[in-house]
């Protein structure tokens, strides 16, 4: 594999990380099921805890987001590194008067 296919697979990478970022919060099954809907104590306690698995959701929906971001700036910079690369041998081929690849 050369380093612009794998440049392009951490880029898809990344982004298909950040897009299914989005999904998380999709999956909060809703303050009903934590019991939120009930009277008293029962009630507050399910509440309390619908609140902390948003919250939980919403920060793990941040992380994948962020991860995703960073695959893509790394493939970013492995085709800089690449490009940089094939600069310095096309460099040194023509010093040494060698043929390409």
């Amino acid at each position: 594999m050369r380093i612009g296919q794998l440049a392009d697979r951490l880029e898809g990478a990344g982004n298909r990380l950040a897009a299914g970022a989005g999904a998380l919060a999709d999956t909060d099954p809703g303050a009903s099921v934590f019991g939120a809907d009930q009277p008293g104590r029962l009630g507050a306690v399910g509440r309390a805890l619908h609140q902390r698995c948003s919250a939980a959701l919403g920060g793990r929906e941040r992380e994948a987001a962020a991860h995703g971001a960073r695959l893509v700036d790394a493939a970013d910079l492995l085709r800089t590194a690449a490009s940089r690369y094939e600069s310095t041998d096309a460099e040194a081929r023509s010093r040494h008067h060698i043929e390409g690849p």
